[in-house]
């Protein structure tokens, strides 16, 4: 026999996922319109001070313009699509049913009701997955054609940028932007132990002292290490921090980024997280699309399709044929 409370309390589920669905394309919540535009501005400008760092070739920005329209297609096939809103709007109805029906007869049971609100939820639920897992599918596909169009350093760059309405330097300069990372602590400390190398005893004790700030901050801030870890990575930090103090000041200016990427600390756990996300066998496709930087900068159709048409129409050869 149906358990009218046990349906009853899935209404609350069936509301949350209502919501998770929606939110996939549901825009900001803000407080006026003027708000909203803000945002919007903020977002189109931090994307052209990224353009600009990126150092797109013309090409490059045709091909990325056209899976930002295959994006906004999908969307829009997916806010017009009849079967979902008529399993929704079914699933709502049988539902509300139900509960008004529980409401006025707490101690009485319907099979016929509360068995049309399970049907009629379970054909929501599992369109929803369904539609859910295409979304993905279609999603990743592009993300990684987005992927291929980009250089190793452009994506690197993609990856430590953050929204900005005055750009730092590595993006305004073509040779620091293809560097990407700047590590600036690590970096600041790669240069004061090159100011000493020549005094072999404070140079020893800066390598040591640089190494153990490093493992040190590495414990409190991004994953504990172990014993071991800490050992190697001691090892390895003092090798690379001598191998740049003994570059020529050319050689150091073009492999400064690279030495300063190796000693900086891993985010072991971030690493971890992506892990079980991607073996996660509990993940709900219908939750939404996840998205890594490269589509939360490159691939949101609404700013990025405006200020990519401009620029190709800005270019020397007009543009967006």
């Amino acid at each position: 026999m149906n358990n009218p409370y046990r349906l009853i309390s899935g209404l609350t589920f069936f509301c949350i996922l209502c919501a998770g669905i929606n939110a996939l394309s549901a825009p900001g919540i803000y407080e006026s319109e003027t708000e909203r535009k803000l945002d919007e501005y903020h977002s189109a400008v931090s994307l052209m001070n990224l353009l600009n760092g990126l150092h797109l070739t013309e090409e490059q920005q045709k091909k990325l313009l056209a899976l930002n329209y295959k994006i906004s297609k999908t969307k829009k096939a997916e806010v017009s699509d009849s079967k979902y809103t008529e399993l929704r709007l079914a699933a709502e109805s049988s539902m509300k049913e139900l509960q008004e029906y529980l409401l006025k007869h707490p101690e009485e049971e319907n099979n016929n009701i509360q068995e049309k609100a399970a049907d009629a939820y379970r054909n929501f639920r599992d369109y929803t997955i369904q539609r859910g897992e295409k979304l993905k599918a279609e999603f990743d596909k592009i993300q990684n054609e987005a992927s291929q169009i980009l250089t190793d350093e452009q994506k690197e760059i993609i990856e430590n940028f953050k929204p900005c309405i005055i750009p730092p330097k590595d993006l305004r300069d073509p040779v620091r932007a293809g560097q990407a990372k700047q590590n600036s602590p690590v970096l600041n400390g790669m240069n004061k132990i090159r100011q000493i190398k020549n005094n072999k005893e404070l140079f020893e004790a800066a390598l040591n002292t640089g190494a153990d700030r490093i493992i040190n901050y590495t414990t409190k801030r991004v994953y504990k290490m172990t014993d071991a870890e800490k050992a190697a990575k001691k090892t390895e930090v003092i090798k690379l921090l001598r191998e740049a103090s003994a570059l020529s000041d050319t050689d150091y200016e073009l492999r400064k980024n690279e030495i300063a990427a190796k000693i900086a600390p891993e985010d072991k756990m971030e690493q971890l997280r992506s892990e079980f996300e991607k073996r996660n066998p509990h993940r709900n496709p219908a939750k939404g699309i996840k998205s890594n930087r490269l589509a939360k900068f490159l691939l949101d159709s609404e700013i990025v399709i405006p200020v990519l048409e401009k620029r190709l129409q800005a270019s020397p050869s007009g543009g967006l044929r």
